[in-house]
């Protein structure tokens, strides 16, 4: 579970995700990505109210997770944190809906 001090703000920025949503089987590697444009941010994770397996990649412009051996409760939302330089936080608006299932 993540936890922040201060206020968040919601997307002022421009962030396209490649899919808006997503459904994996149970037991396999699923990859999400965003890309984003701004000068002034400072650090960029993945958010969701559950704790992962994860891996995520950041490079200049867009941000990559991926999770292995998705289970059912990887269900959710993911949306991008972003701080800027100044230490305001911005909570996407762009999210990945990811749905897991059981079945092949």
């Amino acid at each position: 579970m993540f936890s922040f001090s201060g206020s968040v703000t919601l997307d002022l920025l421009s962030v396209t995700c490649n899919q808006k949503s997503i459904c994996a089987v149970k037991g396999t590697e699923v990859t999400l990505k965003c890309s984003y444009s701004n000068i002034n941010i400072k650090t960029v994770f993945w958010f969701s109210e559950k704790q992962r397996r994860v891996n995520h990649q950041i490079s200049s412009g867009s941000s990559t997770l991926t999770i292995s051996d998705v289970r059912e409760r990887d269900s959710g939302e993911y949306q991008l944190m972003f701080i800027m330089n100044d230490g305001v936080k911005h909570l996407s608006s762009a999210a990945v809906n990811l749905t897991v299932t059981g079945e092949t």
